[in-house]
């Protein structure tokens, strides 16, 4: 895994930060105590990729005071592959969390997020096969944390080694096995005392298969006998269904007598109709010789009618064509009014002709003065941009001059080490440093000439500046005076507009007099049509006064007219009713013959089924009951035997239960045992205390490798496990660290500041790569917080050799230190500013 850009919003001091990291190889990071150093390359890429913060800092806590949303994206390469975590934080309503992972894929981000951030998580931490403590501990030594081993007491050295290798997991599984294991063994007694009980209930099998025989046998029996009541009761059955055929077929014929004698009531209540309506038809033609008269009477009144209607309907097209005057002449008066307003408006303009003619002269000649006003303001803008980009290129050139003086100033001290080295031929040295020495002098001329060549470049800039500086001062552009002189004039636009429309004003108010005269002769000719109309009126009235009258005798003579087409329907209906009842009549008679036959066939039915119909049916009633007290014989036998049957098939059942059961007893005594050995295994002296073993001589070896690197052959290490005890005979667990020099072996704490440092350095790398090697995830980075610590000068020369010494190891370094001394000593600077600003500087 290697870093390549972190970008952070409203994460800790920062507002908004992004840097990339592709180029960054060897590089110290500074800046002040609590500038965010450790928060900008550290926190924010755990933040990101765990979701952890600082102990004691809660994820709100690290949202920049007065914002409401914080962000951390973090891109990385891993595997040949690039992938980018985003996770943000909303302080709004409830606060909502966000967690996004990405994969770049054709130069694009595709997102391999899972539905939820805990799944999210799990993806990410799938990928580097690390958590976040082991990520800490195999890619950072965290501010304070260098020495974190090795300091410990001996006798707390390997429970740390232990916590490391993340050997607490063995704690876990030999927990969950063990309550496996008792699981198992309670499991294997509940079977045992469940056999046992099962022997005792088998001991009842026999009799309960005898009693489910017996029970079999007498349902059976009871079967047979429904069988034969069945028989019995379906004789009957079909006896009483012949009987109920005759009883229905007199029925039927009792149902005929009921709609004969229905019948025959039917047609003497319509021979009853006809005679009233025979009396009806008398009654209007006794008065024929009346409905003539009045019927001739509607005639006459009806012919004028017409003429008197089409009279009303003038009288009201008078009515409507008065309203439609009286509203034209109203709209008239309104305009009448509007006109009058509007010819005043535009008389009291026009008044103010001379007026409006010099505010529009003074308005011409401003606009002349404004657009001298503007060019000069153009060029002025003109001449300011240019000499701001003159500006910029010389801070720029001064800036980049600036690098190259401290670049030659540091070459400069590096060739000084050759004069004060001491060495006897420091032309063929082979050491780092007068290696690094000579390579410094041999760039020296390079970086001489590239100063000249910036100097050379900026005196052109230097010429230019003050070139546009005289062109500004004698273009004498003023933006107050030009300003105040534009409000000035703006001031007579509107009067100038005014005047502009003056002309046609007064053509418009000619022609709007012109339209009042000519609408006071029109409201004269509608007032003279109006009173034309409603003489027209008055007459129309006079000669229509009777109609109404005249209507409502129409109304009350139409039903004569109604009485005298009745007169032929009158003669109809007699002779009609007369036909009908003699017909009727003749039916009735029939009727009567058809009543006494039908009453003689049923009087003989009857005799036939009277007597045998009830005797059948009490034989069906029998046979019923008897049929009935049989089931529930039956049902009782079966339910019996059904709780009998229940028992045995429980027994059954259990006998099954007891083969099952004797079949499993032997294989989970055999996994018992197997979890029990499990049990041991996980324990503090089983597959930990091998892990451990087996740990140290790899530890010892990166150790003694990355130390060798450190200080050029000449320290050693080994870790001892056990120690013999003083009082009594035995050994007890430790991990002293003994350490082998020129002089000897001895323990790491008899040791100097600088040595230690480099020995908790070495022990704390190779812890890194071992735990990164067991993780099976490689860790190409590394991050060193505030390593220096309170170390004079010499030992900070000490720790900046040993990291010089193992940066091989590693495709990246970062130190971060709030300490300035020490920046020479790196390829790459990252400054971080006061207000935030990163800032990356190379040597």
């Amino acid at each position: 895994m290697l870093p390549r850009r972190v970008k952070v919003k409203n994460f800790g001091p920062f507002s908004e930060v992004e840097q990339s990291l592709t180029e960054i190889f060897f590089a110290i990071i500074l800046g002040k105590n609590g500038g965010g150093k450790s928060t900008l390359f550290t926190w924010s890429l755990i933040y990101a990729l765990f979701g952890k913060t600082k102990n004691g800092c809660s994820v709100d806590d690290m949202v920049r005071k007065g914002a409401q949303e914080m962000l951390v994206q973090f891109d990385f390469e891993h595997q040949g592959c690039e992938y980018q975590v985003t996770r943000s934080r909303s302080l709004k309503g409830r606060g909502k969390p966000m967690l996004e992972f990405q994969k770049l894929v054709n130069g694009q981000w595709q997102s391999i997020s899972g539905t939820t951030i805990v799944e999210t998580e799990k993806k990410v931490q799938a990928l580097l096969n690390l958590d976040a403590d082991t990520f800490i501990a195999s890619s950072m030594i965290l501010q304070g944390d260098s020495a974190n081993f090795s300091a410990k007491p001996p006798g707390e050295r390997k429970s740390i080694l232990s916590k490391v290798l993340g050997l607490g997991t063995y704690d876990q599984l030999q927990a969950a096995v063990r309550d496996k294991a008792k699981a198992l063994e309670i499991e294997l007694a509940t079977d045992k005392n469940k056999l046992a009980d099962l022997e005792e209930n088998l001991k009842a099998l026999p009799q309960a298969e005898q009693h489910v025989q017996d029970f079999k046998d007498a349902i059976a029996l009871t079967a047979t006998r429904i069988r034969d009541n069945e028989a019995a009761l379906s004789d009957a059955q079909a006896e009483v269904k012949a009987l109920e055929t005759k009883e229905q077929q007199a029925k039927q014929i009792n149902r005929q007598l009921d709609d004969i004698s229905a019948a025959i009531r039917q047609a003497e209540d319509d021979i009853t109709i006809h005679n009233q309506r025979i009396t009806d038809a008398q009654a209007v033609l006794e008065g024929e010789t009346e409905i003539a008269t009045k019927v001739a009477e509607l005639e006459q009144i009806k012919a004028k009618i017409p003429a008197l209607q089409a009279k009303a309907e003038r009288l009201n097209q008078v009515k409507a064509e008065a309203r439609k005057l009286f509203d034209e002449g109203e709209t008239l008066q309104n305009d009448h009014i509007a006109l009058s307003d509007k010819i005043r408006i535009l008389e009291a303009q026009v008044a103010n002709r001379d007026k409006l003619e010099k505010a529009s002269e003074e308005y011409q000649a401003g606009l002349i003065t404004l657009q001298a006003y503007d060019d000069k303001a153009g060029k002025h803008q003109d001449l300011s941009a240019q000499l701001a980009d003159v500006e910029n290129r010389l801070a720029q050139g001064n800036a980049d001059r600036t690098i190259l003086v401290r670049e030659l100033e540091q070459f400069e001290k590096k060739v000084a080490i050759l004069a004060d080295s001491g060495c006897i031929d420091a032309e063929n040295a082979t050491c780092k440093f007068l290696a690094d020495a000579k390579e410094a002098q041999t760039r020296i001329p390079a970086v001489e000439t590239r100063i000249q060549e910036a100097d050379k470049a900026l005196l052109p800039l230097y010429e230019s500046r003050g070139n546009l500086i005289v062109d500004i001062n004698l273009l004498n552009y003023d933006q107050a005076q030009h300003s105040a002189f534009k409000k000035q004039n703006d001031a007579l636009r509107s009067q100038a507009e005014q005047y502009a429309l003056l002309a046609g004003k007064e053509e418009l108010l000619k022609n709007l007099k012109q339209q009042r005269e000519n609408l006071i002769a029109r409201q004269d000719a509608q007032d003279a049509d109006i009173k034309k109309l409603q003489t027209e009126a008055q007459q129309i009235k006079a000669e229509t006064k009777d109609m109404n009258s005249m209507l409502a005798q129409i109304t009350e003579l139409e039903k004569y007219v109604k009485l005298r087409d009745k007169l032929p329907e009158a003669r109809t209906t007699i002779q009609l009713s007369q036909e009908a009842i003699a017909k009727l009549q003749a039916d009735i008679d029939a009727k009567d013959e058809q009543h006494r036959q039908l009453l003689a066939d049923y009087t003989t039915l009857s005799q036939q089924f009277a007597g045998l119909l009830p005797e059948a049916q009490q034989r069906i009633t029998n046979a019923e009951s008897e049929g009935k007290r049989l089931q529930v014989e039956l049902n009782d036998l079966n339910k019996v035997m059904g709780t009998y049957q229940a028992k045995l098939d429980a027994l059954q059942k259990d006998a099954k239960e007891k083969e099952r059961l004797s079949a499993e007893l032997a294989p989970k005594a055999k996994e018992l045992t197997r979890w029990q050995t499990l049990v041991k295994a996980f324990g503090k002296n089983g597959v930990p205390a091998l892990i451990i073993e087996n740990a140290i001589p790899e530890l010892e070896r990166i150790s003694n490798d990355i130390l060798s690197q450190m200080s050029n052959g000449a320290h050693s290490l080994r870790f001892e496990t056990q120690r013999d005890l003083k009082s009594k005979d035995g050994v007890a667990e430790t991990l002293d660290i003994i350490v082998s020099d020129w002089a000897g072996s001895r323990p790491y704490e008899t040791f100097s500041g600088g040595e230690q440092l480099r020995i908790d350095l070495a022990i704390r790398f190779a812890l890194a790569e071992l735990l990164a090697n067991r993780a099976g995830s490689k860790i190409e980075f590394c991050i060193l917080d505030e390593i220096f610590g309170s170390q004079d000068a010499e030992h900070r020369d000490m720790v900046i050799d040993a990291i010089k010494a193992v940066s091989n190891r590693f495709k990246m370094i970062l130190v971060i230190s709030h300490i300035a001394e020490v920046q020479g000593a790196f390829d790459q600077q990252i400054r971080i500013g006061e207000d935030g600003k990163v800032e990356v500087l190379f040597n």
